[in-house]
Order: structure tokens, then sequence, then C-alpha cells
């Protein structure tokens, strides 16, 4: 009897739930609602809190998944309904939790739930539940965890219409037409592995060893895929050539290419873009953005670099409840961008003079909106708070810059043989993957690593408040960035002043040079532009009046009010003197330095 005991106890033991078992009803959807079951591991506490995420790692946004949670109940083995509350910050709370044996919940996409319109889900980071036609799974808005147990397994189970296909970098069991299965080792990797249901429409190669699949999600076309081979082929190309190698042995790039049906999915806030994964990337776009997705395509996969395989304490565990942000972006997303643009330059696909001239001078001129004093690592640290999270899109801008600059000084110190990407490199070789470091202690890091230059610059520019020393460092490559520059342009000769007031805009006119073709007067109030109402042209009024120089000569008619007087005036525009802002162009007699330390920059 003592051995039959004994027996009993250890197959209790055995059999004792250690890992989540999910199962997704896509099946069964109705009014973009669907169905989770599921089972926990064994808990040995009084209460249990089920949580969701309040923000998608990577996004570095508040989402509070809880919000798009209904129906929430708590089950023991016996099948009786165990105790639910709310907790102070809104997740699910389970009496008698050592009783707790499942979970159940309905779950509203956060494509089109128009009742929990804010804070908005960003789209590549939301969940789409469209009956029988698309299901994006990013399993934040799907899967919770119990608290404290973030790092035990799950295997999900979905149950899905026969004519839609699962694409995710996660192995998918295809069980049956209607049956999948995946599992992850912990939920930080389920979350790292988004699933993209639709009609099939997908296809694969191979690139430096490296199995690339691209699966695309449209209500009605299917064979999207295809054409993007050709992009995504030579974008691999490029960072394999860029890298050396390529980092990984599979990539997925998941395409949902929105058909502009806001009566199925309404983008309310503008959220088209991608997000990156370990093994993934998920994009959010319209058909005619896939035309051309080499610079956002190469930002994404770049990310196997920062933070997929090299990144901070904050990250490495993240906290899905109660985040503690990183406090640096300007590693992780500024420095990305950067070398997804360089990656090309190195590989020409793109040209120096067109990165200079368009990406670098228009994210010079964007960094205006950064306040006198500005600290990259407090701005990042706060990003979930209201006024840094508005200054969010500088990540890619002035992050981008500020990538460039790091490159120079690290090519200038060490005779053109390191640059940026080896600093990242050096600091991986120390961390990696599942060796994070101290968010605190990174700057110590590079000094270790680097010339002493650029460590001091991390602290003064990026840990510091003063603005990056973007004339001093541009000028070192032969660069010439001004503020405000006079320039020789095509002009008419005027400026346009908006003012607001209790009807609406108001608009005036004012000369700016003595050669006035339109005779205009301070005050003049214009009327139409080339025969359009005004106010209704203001898009070609910004384009051929008020570009900083015309490409050419050009012909229009102003009909404008003077007083009581309506005059028409026909005018053809001139070369004259225009104020030009945040200009950056070639110096045009650079010296062997610039043009060698140009070249270490962007030949290397």
């Amino acid at each position: 009897m003592r051995t039959i005991l004994l027996l009993l106890i250890a197959v209790g033991i055995a059999s004792a739930q250690t890992s989540y078992d999910v199962n997704v009803d896509l099946l069964n959807v109705v009014n973009d609602q669907v169905r989770v079951e599921m089972r926990v591991p064994l808990i040995e506490a009084d209460t249990a809190t089920i949580v969701f995420p309040v923000v998608t790692p990577g996004t570095y946004e508040r989402q509070d998944w809880w919000r798009y949670v209904s129906n929430f109940m708590a089950f023991a083995a016996d099948g009786s309904q165990l105790p639910v509350r709310r907790s102070a910050d809104s997740q699910f709370v389970v009496e008698q939790a050592r009783r707790l044996h499942r979970v159940t919940y309905t779950l509203d996409d956060s494509f089109d739930a128009t009742n929990r319109e804010w804070p908005p889900i960003f789209e590549p980071s939301g969940t789409s539940f469209q009956v029988d036609t698309i299901m994006q799974l990013n399993h934040c808005g799907i899967v919770g965890f119990v608290d404290g147990m973030q790092r035990r397994p799950f295997h999900v189970t979905v149950t899905k219409p026969a004519r839609l296909f699962g694409a995710s970098a996660l192995p998918i069991e295809r069980k049956s037409d209607t049956v999948d299965a995946y599992t992850a080792a912990t939920y930080d990797e389920l979350n790292d592995s988004p699933v993209l249901y639709a009609v099939a429409d997908t296809a694969s190669f191979e690139v430096a060893g490296t199995r690339v699949m691209i699966a695309c999600a449209n209500r009605t076309k299917h064979d999207y895929a295809k054409d993007l081979v050709p992009q995504i082929d030579s974008i691999c190309r490029t960072i394999a050539s860029f890298l050396g190698t390529m980092p990984v042995d599979r990539y997925a790039f998941l395409f949902y290419v929105w058909d502009m049906d806001t009566a199925s999915a309404a983008v309310r806030k503008g959220g088209f873009g991608a997000l990156e994964h370990s093994y993934s990337s998920l994009y959010f776009m319209h058909p005619m953005m896939i035309e051309d997705v080499n610079d956002i395509a190469a930002h994404e996969f770049l990310h196997i670099l920062m933070p997929l395989n090299l990144h901070s304490e904050e990250i490495e565990t993240f906290n899905f409840r109660t985040p503690n942000m990183s406090r640096h972006l300007w590693l992780y997303e500024g420095l990305t961008e950067y070398f997804a643009h360089l990656a090309q330059i190195r590989n020409g696909a793109k040209k120096v003079r067109r990165f200079m001239a368009g990406d670098i001078n228009s994210s010079i001129r964007q960094s205006v909106m950064i306040p006198d004093t500005f600290a990259f690592t407090e701005f990042s640290r706060r990003v979930l708070e209201t006024p840094y999270q508005e200054m969010y899109p500088l990540v890619y801008t002035y992050g981008m810059v500020n990538g460039l600059l790091l490159d120079i000084l690290m090519r200038e110190a060490t005779d053109g043989k390191q640059g940026a990407l080896d600093l990242a490199r050096m600091l991986m070789k120390k961390y990696g993957r599942s060796k994070p470091f101290v968010d605190t202690l990174l700057f110590d890091e590079i000094d270790a690593v680097a010339p002493k230059s650029v460590a001091a610059y991390c602290r003064r520019y990026i840990g510091g408040n003063e603005r990056i020393p973007i004339n001093e460092i541009l000028a070192k490559i032969g660069w010439q960035y001004d503020s405000v520059r006079i320039v020789d342009a095509w002009t008419f000769g005027l400026k346009m002043t908006m003012t607001r007031g209790l009807e609406g805009h108001r608009y005036t006119l004012s000369p700016t040079d003595t050669i006035n073709p339109l005779g205009i007067e301070e005050g003049d109030v214009p009327l139409s532009f080339n025969g359009i109402p005004w106010k209704d042209a203001l898009g070609d009024i910004r384009a051929k009046l008020f570009r900083p120089g015309l490409t050419g000569e050009e012909t229009v008619t102003i009909v404008f009010r003077r007083g009581a007087e309506e005059i028409t005036r026909t005018v053809t525009s001139y070369i004259g003197k225009v104020t030009a802002y945040h200009v950056l162009t070639e110096i045009e007699t650079p010296t062997a330095a610039q043009i060698t330390l140009s070249n270490h920059v962007f030949s290397k």
C-alpha cells in the first residue's frame, strides 16, 4: 500500500501543469471577436493575476491590451467558477488561485474596435479578426500570463477556417485543414513571433544560407508575394554584404496589404509601418507602399543587431505589466535607421548624394521640434510619458543623424579602420542575445572598446542635454550645413502668412524682394491661384510659390484683394535671392582629408 501511495503521489506530481495550453478560436468569429481558452500552470498562491501587456516590445508606446478583453472567467478543474476582480491597474485577479485550472475570455481586435480608441494601437503590433479573410495574431493582444510566470512554455492551438494559411517564423504544425499548433519556450518568445492568417499568398527563396519567406494578406488579391520577391531578395543580399553574413537561418516578411476598405479595418491614426522581431517583421501597408519597401525592410531586418542581439536588462526580461524603458533608443532605433541606409549605399543601391540631400537633410529639418535642452537617454527612459511620446519620431530622424556623426568620429579616430558597425560588433561580442548590458553603464562599456572621443561624445550629446554638433562633424566629410542660408533660386519674391481667427484661417501676402513681379503690397489677401480658390489650392501653392528654390521657370495667375479692389496678375518666376532653411550641401572644394574620411565612412 505504501508503494502504491508513493507511486500515486509521484504520478500526481508528474502530471501537474507546468506550461500554458492556449486554444484560440478563429473559426467562430462574431463581430470581430474571438474566444480564447487558456489552461494555466499549477499556482501555489491564494491569488493570481492574469496580465495582459501594457506595452508591446519594440513599440515604445502604451497599448493596455486588457482593454480588448471581456467576459473573463476563471474555472477550477471540476468546472466550478472562481471569483475574479480587477486590480488597480485593470488586470484580472483570480481568487482561490490554488484551484485555478483554466481561464476563458473574449477578445476584440484592435483594428476597428472603435469603443477603445485611446491610446491607439500601432497596426503592425495590432490584432485583426476579419471573418474568413484575415487574422493578424500579435500575441500581446491574444494571450495573457500569470504574473511572475512569463518564462513558462506556451502551447497554442488555433482552430481556423480551412481556406486560411498561417504564416510565421515559428514552426507551425498543420494538424488538419482547420487546426494548427505551435509552441514557444516563454511568453517573450511567443510575443516575438506573430502569425498572419490569410488565403495563401507566399513565396520563398534562399540568401547566403538563410531561408526567406514572404507572406502577404489581402482581402481580395492573392498574388502580392511573387511581386515582392525581387525587392526583398535585393535587400537581403544588401544586408548580407553589409554584415558579411546573414545572422539568422530563417526569416519571414509578413505583409498585411490593406486595400483601404474602411468598413473592415479602419486606420484611424495613420499606423502604417512595420514592427521587428527576432526571425520576422510584420508590415501594415497599402498597395502603393509596398512598391518600394527597401528602406523600411532593411531597417526592420537590421534590428537583428540591436536590440535583438545587443540590449539592456530592461529588454532581456521585459516587464509587460509595469514596463521599465531603456535609455538607449539612440542605439536600437537611431543607429539601426542609419545602418539601413548605409548598407544600401555600400551596395550601390543608394547614392551618397541622395542620402545627404534627401534622408539626412530631411532629418535635420525635422529636428527643429527638439527642445533646446534635450537628452536622448532621458527621452528614451521616459518615452511612454505624453510629452516624450509625442516626440517619438525623432528616434528615426535625429537618431539617424546622430548615428552618422558617431560613424564619422569612429572612422576619424581609427584612421578609417573602424566605424559604428564595428562598435556594435565589439559590444555584441561581449554581450549578445541572452546576455544584456546594464542600462546605466553602456557608455562605460563604449569607453572600454572605442576611442575616447566616441565615449566622450556619447556622454556629452546623447547622455547630456547639448544638441549634437551637426555643423562641426559633417564638415569633417566635406558637407556644409547651415540652419539659414541665402541662395540664388527660382522665386516669385513673396511670402504667405497664415493666421487663425474665429472664422477660420486667414491668408495674407507680402513681398520678400525688391524685384516684385506681382506688385504685392504688405497685407494683400489672396483669393485664387490658377483659377482655383486659394484655400483649395494650398498644395500647389506651397509647391510652386514657396518651395525654397523652384526647379525652373513657372508662370502662374493670382487673384488677390487690396482693400475693396480685386486684382488679377499673371507672372513668371525669376532667379532671385531666397532664404532657405536647414540646407545641406557638399563643399565645393573639399580637402584631401575630407574626401578620405568620407570614403572611409561610405565605402568601407
